[in-house]
């Protein structure tokens, strides 16, 4: 979902933060800081750019 997110493919993010969605200790989000933090913050804007492709 990491990769996918830098790829711009929001909607096959957005599916593959649903299907971990809170599993933050594997990587890359153990690295950051505030792992929960980062993880929310990125599929939270996969969900939003998925919103605007949709339809």
């Amino acid at each position: 979902m990491y990769y996918l997110s830098l790829q711009d493919r929001d909607e096959a993010a957005v599916e593959q933060f649903r299907l971990v969605d809170g599993s933050v200790d594997a990587l890359p989000w153990r690295y950051r800081a505030d792992p929960v933090a980062a993880f929310c913050r990125m599929r939270d804007l996969n969900e939003v750019g998925s919103e605007g492709t949709s339809g």
